[in-house]
């Protein structure tokens, strides 16, 4: 065989590429043991012949052949239509006339179609509407140009750009650095999302000219100002003073809280342990505690981990580090500090997932380690080891979404229950709505997995349920340990 042909699954030997024939899935094609997403094409035909078949009377209508061919695409998968010539080698005039179909219907929706995948599941398609994404991102840095163009056009002088994109791992691969690489035209980017805290970075565009790229952090730490000066000249700067405060604002704030003041003072539970997020020694340049919850096993995503799993009465329980908001020290547990531990929303779900899928999720886990990923999964009812000599192969698609591991994985010796995880066997994995039915941070290989429990409870109250039913109302020594139970054990780290 030719290095770069391609294999289809009827060959029985290893394949690149699954083909039902004649049959329109309804789903992203999986594995049938592993329960992988896989690389897929329908084979289908204009008509009710594979080849030419003079008296032919079964031809596809219009309609069929577009809804055939959005379907596909908005699946993941790729449309393969078989037409035969006559015996003379040309097409006659019906199969000209279903090609044509195609023909028409492209010129105008080609960019739906070439290069496109199903979307992401957080876009929610109208009824009877399919939904396909873009699979090389360069749209996006197009969208963006061309509202510069526009911008410039129009006669603005100067262009800032206000972007949600961030720039640590997981904002990988949009970042904001990334856009101002990718155009021109655009002299600041005032940038969100990675919480990163950037008085006034300078990053060249396409055209080597230089961009201004700030970001005030979080929680209001700091407000920017950006100052085009007399000359021209632009600058960034952070404010962390107080002249911002408003007075009258203050007051409309502290009224609203004042309603729910009771209910958010109400003590739930207690804690004999502080159950962390930051670490309890390490600083930053700028003395900060350094966060670990989305790097390393801590005690509390022990206990957000624990919730999911015993509530739910599922065999492994996980919960992303990003979901898990603020620490709680050892004492009285307010129902406030409850929600500021899961401020979402998010709902437990339970999936029936595979060992492999469990495996994948894991990898794509600690892809980021040693930078901090808010899709670093704290467990229940299992344990494993990272080894950080290994360097992630995780591939992710350009919404940095889960392809496949493409060669050593760093996870090792995973365990569920204290025997080793069989990729082969189905588990039970409770979680939140976010991780297994939006495929968020990454995590699509459980979207279309078995629901066993849809959304039954919020986020807070599993944690309530979890400590007043199942620990008494009290947190005790069993989560004492702050760097967590030993249940992610990572070495090799420099």
């Amino acid at each position: 065989l030719q290095p770069h042909i391609m294999i289809d699954n009827r060959t029985g030997i290893e394949q690149d590429l699954w083909t039902p024939e004649q049959f329109q899935p309804t789903e992203w094609v999986r594995h049938p043991e592993t329960g992988e997403l896989v690389n897929w094409e329908a084979c289908q035909t204009f008509s009710g012949s594979w080849g030419y078949y003079r008296d032919e009377q079964t031809w596809k209508s219009p309609e069929m052949l577009i809804r055939m061919l959005v379907n596909t695409v908005s699946l993941g998968g790729n449309l393969l239509m078989n037409v035969g010539p006559t015996s003379r080698g040309y097409f006659d005039s019906r199969a000209e006339k279903a090609l044509g179909v195609y023909a028409d219907w492209m010129k105008y929706n080609a960019r739906s179609i070439y290069g496109c995948t199903m979307a992401e599941p957080e876009f929610q398609a109208p009824v009877d509407c399919r939904l396909t994404q873009s699979e090389d991102g360069k749209r996006l840095y197009a969208a963006v140009q061309k509202a510069v163009d526009d911008a410039r056009e129009a006669g603005a002088e100067y262009v800032v750009v206000l972007a949600h994109l961030g720039i640590d791992g997981s904002s990988v691969p949009y970042t904001s650095s990334d856009l101002i690489v990718n155009t021109n035209g655009i002299d600041a980017v005032l940038d969100g999302h990675s919480h990163s805290t950037i008085e006034q970075e300078v990053v060249k565009n396409k055209d080597g000219e230089e961009v201004l790229l700030t970001s005030t952090g979080t929680k209001l730490a700091a407000v920017g100002a950006l100052t085009i000066a007399a000359d021209g000249t632009l600058s960034t700067r952070l404010h962390t003073e107080s002249i911002f405060q408003d007075d009258e604002t203050t007051a409309f704030v502290e009224g609203i809280k004042a309603q729910y003041g009771e209910t958010l003072a109400k003590v739930v539970a207690s804690s004999q342990v502080d159950l962390i997020v930051n670490d309890l020694t390490a600083v930053d340049s700028e003395g900060k505690p350094i966060r670990i919850i989305r790097s390393q096993e801590t005690n509390l995503g022990d206990l957000c981990a624990d919730a999911y799993r015993l509530v739910s009465g599922a065999d492994i329980g996980v919960v992303n580090g990003g979901g898990i908001r603020a620490a709680i020290p050892a004492g009285d547990i307010t129902f406030e500090q409850i929600i500021n531990v899961h401020p979402f929303g998010n709902a437990m779900c339970v999936v029936e997932a595979t060992g492999q899928q469990i495996l994948d999720a894991l990898e794509k886990s600690v892809s980021k380690l040693p930078d901090e990923n808010g899709g670093f999964l704290h467990v229940s009812g299992l344990t494993f080891t990272v080894d950080m000599s290994v360097p992630s192969t995780v591939v992710v698609d350009d919404k940095g979404s889960f392809v496949e591991v493409s060669g050593e994985r760093r996870v090792k010796d995973v365990k569920v229950g204290g025997e080793d995880l069989d990729p082969a066997k189905t588990y039970t994995l409770a979680s939140h709505n976010y991780m297994l039915k939006s495929g968020g941070d990454g995590f699509n290989m459980f979207i279309n997995d078995k629901l066993l429990q849809d959304e039954v409870m919020l986020d807070n109250q599993v944690l309530i349920t979890y400590i007043t039913e199942n620990l008494g109302g009290v947190i005790g020594e069993e989560y004492a340990e702050p760097y967590g139970q030993g249940r992610i054990t990572i070495i090799n780290a420099d």
